[in-house]
């Protein structure tokens, strides 16, 4: 669905003002959390890092009654992040744990 021409004048309008109290990094970790709540924990820099974190939910954690967002393949679960974060993520990595002896 097309947006308005007010609202596409008001977007560029606004484009080059200061908005008060609008953190979009914080938008994007409340929509991260609705999108994916139980599949990973989010970390990120409140003081104004550019880096967020997540880690994965173990499996066990969850037991038996896994529900179809624990199924999926953890590369099309990031490509989802990079997605819902469109216009802000700059890019997605996955890293493994490195293993402790």
């Amino acid at each position: 669905m097309p947006l308005s021409k007010s609202v596409v004048r008001s977007l560029h309008d606004t484009r080059d003002k200061l908005l008060v109290n609008f953190d979009p990094t914080a938008y994007f970790l409340r929509d991260l959390k609705c999108a994916f709540p139980v599949t990973f924990k989010l970390w990120h820099d409140s003081i104004g890092g550019d880096a967020i974190g997540l880690t994965w939910e173990s499996s066990k954690k969850r037991g038996r009654d896994e529900d179809d967002e624990a199924m999926l393949d953890p590369t099309s679960i990031l490509k989802e992040v990079g997605d819902v974060g469109k216009g802000l993520v700059r890019s997605v990595h996955l890293l493994k744990a490195p293993k402790l002896e």
